[in-house]
């Protein structure tokens, strides 16, 4: 049964007695995905489109794949650039490409509340996420991570929900699920800090933690650049059995080589500071998504005794729209600061005059992470 939009933890309290979520919101999504197996009806997946999203929206694809559905079953839904899957544009996108009855999965995004992501009973919906939120969408079931430490990632998330369904989920999707953490979390993340998980320790090392680490540099290109075009990433991935399938592609390649001669490009703009010398904001013009990373490496950079947050905006990467980044500054955590990212935006936001009003819910959740707080949003110029 499809729950409304739900509160379903305080804000400020985690819990540690269960991981990677609740045990009846896990269940509850295993059900879902019995559901989706024992049914004809279409399967739309709307994943995320970095690596953490694809990895994470594979492992639910080929789990219901192993529990019999055919791969024509599947139709693949990406948000375009610079939108959300909360946009009209895309809810009108989803309802044409699933039709009147069937399956949606929203894998890595779409954590906040409001309306349905689509319209009508015989469309049921389930969000993997691990993104920070108390609300979701209405008529929707939310599998979310992000009161529950350590925090896991949509691809890991994604692994400890299937891995019971079908045994070959263990055999085949457990690189799926290191490449996906490694991508939000860095090769630096230890396996062994996660519940019963010891055994994706292994596999890591067997494979080579720097061969995860390139294929999440490739896999992470495409949309990074002006095209945006994460299928090319995503049709490659759904072919490989490992990370030496991904290494090497020439198509990647060269859109990585591009993204980071924009990153490097734009690197070195100076940033300018806030009054109190709270936030340094860097200002670039580029079509490619290299804000996140030229925020990140600034937060690293800078040093202040007041730093708390590091932002990039990109005034070029969609028409009409300012696109931003935020990071916590390394400075701050070192301090022992508590940096509330959403609060600290919201703060500066109110002393703008119709500001709030105009940005409504589109400054994302930030995800609550043991090694990244980040967080971004876009509004009209």
């Amino acid at each position: 049964e499809l729950s409304p939009t739900l509160k379903t933890e305080p804000e400020s309290k985690f819990c540690r007695q269960e991981w990677p979520a609740s045990s009846e919101k896990l269940e509850e999504s295993r059900q879902f995905l019995i559901d989706t197996s024992k049914s004809s009806h279409p399967v739309l997946i709307v994943p995320d489109r970095d690596a953490d999203g694809l990895c994470a929206s594979l492992i639910v694809m080929k789990t219901l794949q192993y529990l019999g559905r055919n791969s024509s079953d599947f139709v693949i839904h990406f948000i375009q650039k610079g939108g959300t899957v909360h946009d009209e544009f895309e809810r009108k996108q989803m309802q044409d490409k699933l039709g009147q009855e069937g399956f949606i999965y929203v894998v890595d995004s779409g954590s906040r509340g409001g309306r349905a992501i689509v319209d009508g009973e015989k469309r049921r919906t389930i969000i993997i996420d691990h993104h920070f939120s108390t609300e979701f969408p209405e008529n929707s079931l939310a599998l979310n991570a992000s009161h529950y430490e350590p925090v896991a990632t949509s691809s890991l998330l994604s692994y400890i929900l299937c891995k019971d369904l079908h045994p070959l989920v263990g055999q085949e999707c457990a690189w799926l699920a290191i490449t996906g953490t490694y991508g939000d979390l860095s090769a630096s993340t230890k396996f062994t800090d996660f519940p019963n998980c010891d055994h994706l320790e292994d596999v890591a090392k067997k494979i080579g933690k720097k061969n995860f680490s390139e294929t999440v540099s490739l896999l992470n290109a495409p949309r990074r650049s002006p095209e945006c075009n994460a299928i090319v990433a995503w049709n490659l991935l759904v072919k490989a059995s490992g990370p030496t399938d991904i290494i090497g592609n020439k198509r990647l390649e060269q859109v990585r080589q591009f993204v980071q001669m924009e990153t490097e490009k734009w690197s070195h703009v100076k940033p300018v500071f806030s009054k109190d010398g709270k936030i340094a904001i860097l200002t670039i013009k580029c079509e490619s998504q290299v804000h996140p990373v030229i925020a990140q490496k600034w937060a690293t950079f800078l040093k202040s005794s007041k730093l708390e947050l590091v932002a990039c905006a990109n005034v070029d990467y969609m028409p009409g729209r300012v696109n931003f980044s935020c990071r916590i500054a390394r400075c701050a955590v070192t301090r022992g600061d508590d940096v509330n990212l959403i609060s600290l935006l919201k703060e500066y936001a109110n002393k703008k005059e119709g500001l709030p009003e105009r940005i409504r819910g589109d400054i994302s959740r930030p995800q609550v992470a043991a090694y990244r707080r980040t967080c971004g949003t876009n509004f009209v110029k």
